[in-house]
């Protein structure tokens, strides 16, 4: 199975409106990771201090850095295709959401395969109603991994999605 974990940070909840301002994207193939694929970028608008306070955003340190806007999309949206279009997150829709509007702005064609999303959280329903994890959150889940939840960067947390996701699977494959 090939795949691609992803997490972004964002300035708020609509796509339309709001701006990534970090990304981080991890190819899976088969239980073999590639390199993880990070960016901290400058948001063109304000960012709310509860987004800011959420995500670490500081607009003076990111001046420098480019807009999600200046051609990120098509790159990520290459990788995805090339991991047969499938995208795990904790809440993939959210973070496709943000990717499918700039594709859009930018007029990048979005790949030719449907992009298929697998919702790490989602997948430990089933934990959860047995009351073996407290709650659904990456911070909660990281339990699984018999690791603290310890990510301050998306970068850090697209691989503990990873490792979640992987720690479930173990956990599904010994219960067949």
């Amino acid at each position: 199975m090939k795949a691609v974990f992803l997490h972004v940070h964002t300035t708020g909840l609509d796509p339309n409106t709001d701006e990534v301002v970090e990304f981080a994207m991890l190819p899976w193939n088969d239980g073999k990771c590639g390199d993880v694929l990070t960016e901290k970028f400058y948001a063109l608008g304000e960012v709310p201090a509860e987004a800011a306070k959420i995500n670490g955003y500081q607009h003076e340190a990111r001046r420098s850095a480019a807009s999600f806007r200046h051609g990120y999309v098509a790159g990520i949206l290459k990788v995805i295709a090339e991991h047969d279009g499938v995208v795990n997150a904790n809440n993939p829709d959210f973070a496709m959401s943000f990717i499918r509007t700039a594709a859009k702005r930018q007029r990048v064609p979005m790949p030719a395969q449907r992009i298929r999303t697998v919702d790490t959280a989602s997948m430990a329903v089933p934990l959860y109603v047995a009351g073996k994890v407290p709650s659904l959150t990456t911070r909660d889940l990281a339990s699984l991994t018999g690791r603290p939840y310890t990510c301050s960067s998306s970068a850090e947390t697209v691989v503990m999605l990873k490792d979640i996701f992987e720690a479930l699977f173990r956990t599904y494959l010994k219960a067949l």
